[in-house]
């Protein structure tokens, strides 16, 4: 199956920050709070030199099979079974975080929204946007993402700028009291995270400049961190460690407090927050929809992979809503489970993949 359309750089960078940032600016400051305490904004620090060598090998992989997908150049790798085998490890992993994406979505509007909404509507409404633009295809996919990613992050730095007068230094103190461990445990979860960045090994044969592949990959990354550290330190620095750990959806809680002195008229910003959020969650989904739909259509061989957009589509949405009986059997499993299957995906088949590679090279050269 061919894809027809083309991408630059500058949209695949955005296209990583899609898929990474809006689930982690979520739940981030909660689960390292909950775990390395005043000390949990180091968390983003330790995975961010993880998700910088994880991003570095799989563009670097994806290049040396310029075109070709991961599901497509696995094989040739390993063999026609093994490399199928990969393929399939990769298409789950692509829709395993559809799933949880799609759940993630209706908890955050059930519970500080809706709270009388079943989760079926939100993941419905969400799901068929991302249906729509997923149909549309890679171009249409990424050139909305631009826009909306960028409106988010300025929405960061305007979070940034808000709460920065209001932190309170003493709310990170004591320094490393409890040692590294702590923080090293909690760098778990966002260094799963960052390894999302593996998807550029689906993008690179649709860039039209594919020398870039490395620089924005790493790039995005760096933008992840940036943002995270941002809201982390912002969260932690105005309700303290303790509370921020009691909160889900810690970063929304902080939003809610901030008030504009002489701007009475100017409240609910955490209206226009969350509509940019739900604008940013939209396009996580579409992209890791769009690259599992593409991913399972190339390993079958398929012509197109519109025809199993809408069938695949509705049976993750009933997934979605009966895998977990509440939440906070999938927040337990969010900040779990999770981390550790993607984690061991990304990281460890990504890693085998590029051993492989560099042995296979290593063979060629000596025989040349």
């Amino acid at each position: 199956m061919r894809e027809e359309g083309r991408i630059s750089s500058y949209q695949a960078m955005n296209f990583i920050i899609a898929i990474i940032l809006p689930t982690a600016i979520l739940v981030l400051p909660s689960l390292t709070a909950e775990r390395a305490a005043e000390n949990a904004w180091l968390s983003p620090v330790i995975a961010f030199v993880l998700g910088l060598g994880i991003a570095y090998v799989a563009a670097s992989l994806a290049l040396r099979f310029p075109d070709k997908t991961v599901i497509q150049f696995a094989p040739s790798l390993l063999g026609p079974v093994l490399g199928k085998i990969v393929g399939l490890v990769f298409i789950g992993y692509f829709f395993f975080i559809t799933i949880v994406v799609q759940r993630e979505f209706a908890e955050l509007m059930t519970n500080l929204f809706y709270d009388r909404t079943p989760n079926i509507v939100f993941v419905g409404l969400l799901t068929g946007l991302a249906v729509y633009v997923v149909y549309k295809g890679l171009e249409v996919l990424a050139r909305v993402n631009d826009i909306i990613i960028l409106l988010f992050l300025f929405s960061i730095l305007f979070f940034l700028v808000v709460v920065i007068k209001d932190l309170r230094p003493q709310a990170f103190l004591p320094f490393l009291g409890e040692g590294i461990g702590p923080v090293v445990f909690s760098a778990i979860p966002p260094a799963a995270w960052f390894a999302e960045a593996v998807v550029i090994m689906m993008l690179v044969p649709f860039l039209q400049d594919k020398g870039k592949a490395i620089k924005a990959n790493i790039a995005a990354v760096t933008i992840v961190f940036l943002s995270l550290m941002i809201i982390t330190v912002g969260t932690i620095g105005i309700l303290g460690s303790s509370e921020t750990a009691t909160f889900h959806f810690a970063s929304f809680a902080v939003v809610r407090r901030i008030e504009f002195a002489g701007l009475e008229f100017f409240q609910r910003q955490d209206a226009l927050f969350m509509a940019l959020w739900v604008g940013a969650m939209l396009m996580k989904l579409g992209a890791f929809f769009y690259v599992g739909v593409l991913a399972l259509s190339q390993w079958f061989n398929l012509r197109s992979y519109r025809p199993i957009i809408v069938p695949l589509a509705t049976f993750f949405t009933v997934l979605s809503v009966q895998s977990w009986d509440s939440f906070s059997e999938f927040a337990l499993f969010t900040g779990q489970t999770v981390p550790l299957v993607i984690g061991s995906v990304a990281y460890g088949v990504t890693l085998f993949l590029f051993v492989v590679a560099m042995l296979r090279r290593k063979e060629l050269d000596g025989k040349a």
